[in-house]
């Protein structure tokens, strides 16, 4: 898995494996997921703030990890795509303030 960070305009996406997205969704967090080949965030994948999960939303539609994971791939990840999915934490942006005054 190649690990890096991908900066949107509010928001910081940190590649994750699968198995610490598994946990993290398990304990409550939210991730989000494309296939392997698209960008998360804005403009490139402008899907992948419709793929965040919740352990919640999982509990609702009784459905567990896996059979979610399942049925993305089969929608999702193709030959122009890719054939796998990333998963990525999200982290929101700080903005600094710029002292024009210096």
């Amino acid at each position: 898995m190649n690990k890096y960070n991908v900066i949107d305009e509010k928001t910081v996406y940190s590649r994750i494996s699968k198995r610490q997205a598994k946990i993290l969704v398990g304990n409550g967090h939210t991730i989000a997921i494309c296939a392997c080949k698209r960008r998360p965030g804005f403009p490139f994948s402008p899907c992948s703030a419709q793929c965040t999960i919740d352990s919640i939303k999982l509990d609702r539609e009784a459905c567990t990890f896996e059979k979610w994971l399942k049925y993305f791939v089969w929608y999702n990840c193709n030959y122009e795509t890719g054939y796998y999915p990333a998963f990525y934490t999200l982290t929101e942006r700080v903005s600094m303030p710029i002292n024009h005054n210096l």
